[in-house]
């Protein structure tokens, strides 16, 4: 996890392969290491977005630099 000046440390992201693995992780708070991301992460909002939503956010932040 990173520490962040804005905030608690959060989950690398980056760690997470492929669209797929995206969504399981923003939808179950669990990253692909097996670890909660429940404190850092605002999962229970995003959980409940749909494939569509999550796919165009997944899209968004693989397109950041």
């Amino acid at each position: 996890m990173a520490a962040s000046p804005m905030g608690p440390a959060s989950p690398n992201l980056r760690l997470v392969k492929g669209r797929t693995e995206f969504i399981t992780t923003l939808c179950t708070d669990i990253d692909p290491s097996g670890r909660e991301v429940r404190l850092t992460m605002p999962w229970k909002s995003t959980g409940r977005l749909d494939d569509v939503e999550l796919s165009a956010l997944y899209q968004y932040l693989v397109s950041l630099p």
